[in-house]
């Protein structure tokens, strides 16, 4: 694999990407740019003159210019590297070379599209079996339910978990899923559920009430503890009936069931630990983890799902960024679907499709700081800076439009927005995150406000965001508005959660769940958010949307609250 890569980058700097023509080379240039030894380049070379790449006439002593034919072209070459049969980190590396060696484009890009995303179909005894094969462009975290925040992760998560109860968005109402039948008591301190018989997790073993109670149980030690920190007693009257009892009512104890932060995981993770349950968990849903490695993540069908079983039996993550940028230059007629699509593509075969709304962008003062927190003017200053439709206008997808509220537009005296030092913006590492960043830079600097930035991994971002005086993070649209603002004020992978002190906000969100009128907690939640956005605490940027490609040979598409296709529903026209 190795050698292949070198040949290319022998190839890019000294024959100007042309094949059969001499050109006259001295071992020590070979070696700068292979960045080896001399001794190493007398082997690496002899090697690509045994397999037939280059023809060459050796010059005499060191220093001395030999003449080198390179007999390969970058396409044959290209051929050379699928028949070596690549791991996919080796394909990331591969596309990097060739990116940097400006050599991907034209038949070669295409190709290379068509052998990674090509649709697959594989004959077996029983039938036909189909794999979807999906591009992606940034790198997955934890499939743990009780840690996911971010929308792919999530979206993952509903492919291999269910849940006891789900929302249906269109009806409004609790529907059954891992659970048939549920009820509570009038004081809305006790819940019964009655769990569907015979449904089978991933590795085999049959669900039962046990299971149920671990995953609730072990909630208390993940940031998702808020779920159940008024979960006094958990009962469990035979193999599938489960009861739980609070220490003070939680009325909409069902409608929170419906969050994935509440899937359903066999006890003691299947026997796994906690890390290799995060990266190959278990779930009852419609498909299982195959292989989840950095750069590839491969679901298959789960044969037993207790509901209809998915038409396609593989789906395919291609986690390569560096071809995220050709997927404009190059047909993507190879590829069935692209979740987050290009803008302003007319492709004769494709249908797009998009939701609106999936998130907010919002930056987030740090409050744990007294000169922020007594700071004021600062934060209104700021908000009052940033135009909000001018950032949509000028920065376009996936930004749908300005985020509505509360906040003036007054605009105030600079001198009464005094700071003594340059403020620090921290975000995670995303390519709208930074240009969001870069665009909040330069309008404040407009006004005499200097902004240092920095982006972080996102597995870094909530330890560092302590040490930030301002933060750009996203809040994630759940179906049911009311759990996704019970995450974003209580969970402790929020920003808002770990930066928020110095006021009783928590404590009255934290009650929320005990009122038994819905109206009523809306009314409350609605009412922590715009104190945050008046105090200029919380600043609203947009709302985002997402469009996805397919091809029209791709049946079933339906996108849902997220933004991504539920895989289940799929197939293809034959």
């Amino acid at each position: 694999m190795k050698l292949i890569e070198y040949y290319i980058e022998l190839f890019a700097e000294f024959a100007s990407t042309k094949a059969l023509e001499p050109v006259k080379v001295t071992r020590t240039a070979i070696s700068e740019v292979l960045r080896c030894s001399e001794r190493n380049v007398i082997h690496i070379v002899k090697k690509m003159e045994e397999k037939q790449w280059i023809s060459r006439e050796q010059g005499k002593g060191r220093g001395n210019v030999t003449t080198i034919i390179f007999l390969k072209t970058i396409e044959n070459m290209l051929q050379d590297f699928e028949d070596s049969s690549p791991r996919h980190q080796d394909i990331e590396r591969f596309i990097s070379l060739l990116d940097h060696k400006h050599l991907l484009k034209g038949q070669l890009l295409d190709r290379f599209i068509l052998r990674l995303f090509g649709v697959g179909e594989k004959k077996s005894e029983r039938e036909e079996y189909e794999i979807l094969k999906i591009p992606y462009f940034r790198y997955l975290h934890s499939l743990d339910p009780s840690q996911i925040e971010r929308q792919t992760e999530r979206h993952l998560v509903e492919q291999i978990f269910n849940t006891l109860v789900t929302f249906h968005t269109e009806k409004k109402i609790v529907e059954p899923c891992l659970s048939y039948y549920w009820e509570r008591d009038v004081e809305g301190k006790r819940w019964t559920f009655y769990l569907r018989k015979s449904v089978q997790f991933h590795h085999g073993k049959i669900l039962e009430a046990e299971d149920v109670e671990f995953s609730f149980l072990r909630l208390k030690e993940t940031p998702s503890k808020w779920v159940v920190k008024d979960l006094k007693k958990i009962h469990l009257i035979g193999k599938h009936v489960i009861q739980f009892e609070f220490s003070t009512p939680v009325y909409c104890w069902d409608l929170m069931l419906s969050s994935t932060k509440c899937s359903i995981v066999p006890l003691n993770y299947g026997q796994r630990s906690l890390e290799e349950f995060s990266k190959h968990p278990i779930g009852t849903g419609p498909y299982q983890v195959q292989i989840h490695e950095k750069h590839y993540l491969l679901l298959t069908v789960h044969e037993e799902y207790f509901q209809e079983r998915a038409h396609i039996g593989e789906v395919a993550f291609y986690i390569l960024p560096s071809i995220e940028k050709y997927l404009t230059e190059t047909s993507i007629g190879a590829i069935s679907y692209i979740p987050f699509a290009i803008e302003n593509r007319d492709e004769t075969n494709f249908q797009s499709i998009q939701r609106k709304h999936l998130a907010v962008k919002y930056l987030m003062w740090n409050m744990k700081k007294d000169t922020i927190a007594q700071n004021v003017a600062l934060r209104r200053k700021v908000a009052s800076i940033l135009d909000r439709g001018k950032l949509v206008r000028e920065l376009g997808y996936p930004r749908y439009e300005p985020s509505t509220s509360c906040v003036q537009s007054q605009v105030y005296d600079v001198v009464e927005a005094s700071y003594e030092k340059n403020l620090s913006l921290l975000t995670y590492e995303l390519n709208p995150n930074k240009e969001d960043m870069e665009w909040v830079k330069q309008e404040c600097s407009k006004h005499g406000i200097t902004i240092e930035s920095k982006s972080v991994p996102y597995e870094q971002f909530i330890a560092e965001s302590h040490d930030a005086d301002l933060i750009l993070a996203e809040f994630v649209n759940e179906e049911v508005e009311e759990l996704g603002l019970y995450n974003l004020f209580l969970s402790e992978t929020s920003v808002v959660t770990n930066l928020l002190v110095g006021t009783n906000l928590i404590q009255k969100v934290e009650q929320v769940p005990s009122e038994r009128d819905p109206m009523v907690r809306k009314a409350l939640l609605e009412e922590v958010k715009q104190y945050l956005v008046n105090e200029h605490i919380l600043f609203p940027l947009y709302s985002t949307y997402q469009k996805a490609m397919y091809h029209k040979d791709l049946l079933g598409v339906t996108i849902n609250s997220i933004g991504l296709v539920s895989f289940k529903e799929l197939f293809f026209r034959k």
